[in-house]
């Protein structure tokens, strides 16, 4: 349109028609103005709705980041609460551990000053009833044994018929054995002048010489230089043991055997008699057990006994570790 105006006014200026040609100029001034302004427009509009375009682009791009940095800032937090978390569950465990390990602890230390209590208790208790046996057994040995004496001189003096006097004198004769034994059952001298192998032959000799039962001793290694408590420990221990044997297993051979290896001696205490229940041993109303497993508890033993109802044959075997026993 513009060009064709363009051609008019160039016409009409050709044919000297100067105001017809102006009005066409004119006119396309005017038309390239409104072009001008409508690409203007056009352009203006463009760039606007670019610039909008790219205004909300940013917008939203800015947005993104924004939660971008939100979500970090969230996602920082939540760590940062779960770490905090995670340390204070691990103070309150570490808290929790040392208050059960302090209990522990005092609780264990509780118990050994009570386990201790009750060795010192139970070891005051044995030597004082070891003291009451040593002591009666010299006053049984020293008094009766002197009165029976002196009446057996009387007797032999007296003019008596002599059938009596043999009788009398064979009655204090079994009197004066019958409490040379009580005294070495309550406290055998040969014990605490010549050791533990002494004492034990002399228990099993005393025990043959009765009749019933044949009792051998066996000793390997032994050190007599043993500590007082060790040594009659070890001896009562025996010596219930083998009571034990001569009240209920119905045997006719006892074997003692005391063994010393480097770390520990052994005793062992075979029969041939009647097995049994072991069960008879925890349930029954006899101190004899009791004194067993109190003596060796006082020197850190342990025991075990080989025995089955209906089978001929029971084995005791008694443990002592040397270096504790001789501690204690």
């Amino acid at each position: 349109m513009k060009f064709t105006l363009g051609a008019l006014a160039d016409a009409h200026l050709q044919l000297n028609d100067y105001k017809t040609a102006y009005t066409y100029r004119e006119r396309q001034h005017i038309l390239n103005d409104s072009l001008f302004n409508l690409d203007k427009a056009k352009v203006i509009h463009e760039m606007q709705t670019k610039y909008e375009t790219v205004k909300k682009e940013n917008e939203i791009l800015l947005l993104r980041q924004e939660n971008q940095v939100k979500d970090t800032r969230l996602t920082q937090s939540m760590q940062a609460i779960v770490a905090l978390l995670g340390v204070l569950a691990l103070i309150l465990a570490l808290g929790y551990l040392w208050k059960n390990r302090l209990q522990l602890k005092q609780q264990a230390e509780l118990q050994s000053t009570r386990a201790t209590l009750r060795e010192a208790q139970l070891k005051a208790v044995i030597a004082s009833q070891e003291e009451e046996r040593k002591r009666f057994a010299a006053d049984l040995h020293d008094g009766f044994g002197q009165m029976i004496s002196a009446l057996r001189l009387t007797l032999s003096k007296e003019k008596i018929e002599k059938p009596t006097v043999e009788h009398a004198l064979g009655v204090l004769n079994d009197m004066n054995t019958e409490i040379r034994n009580i005294a070495f059952n309550l406290m055998p001298q040969v014990l605490m002048k010549n050791g533990l192998s002494e004492a034990v032959k002399e228990f099993a000799a005393r025990i043959t010489r009765a009749g019933a039962v044949s009792v051998t001793v066996q000793t390997f290694d032994l050190d007599e230089a043993m500590p007082d408590d060790l040594r009659i420990a070890l001896y009562r221990i025996c010596q219930e043991w083998v009571n034990n044997i001569l009240k209920y297993g119905k045997a006719s051979q006892i074997v003692i055997q005391l063994v010393q290896h480097p770390q520990e001696l052994v005793l062992t205490i075979e029969d041939d008699g009647n097995g049994f229940d072991l069960s008879l041993l925890t349930e029954g109303t006899g101190n004899g057990w009791k004194n067993i497993n109190s003596r060796l508890h006082m020197i850190k033993g342990s025991i075990e006994i080989d025995t089955t109802p209906g089978r001929r044959g029971t084995t005791l075997v008694a443990t002592v570790p040397l270096a504790i026993a001789q501690a204690a």
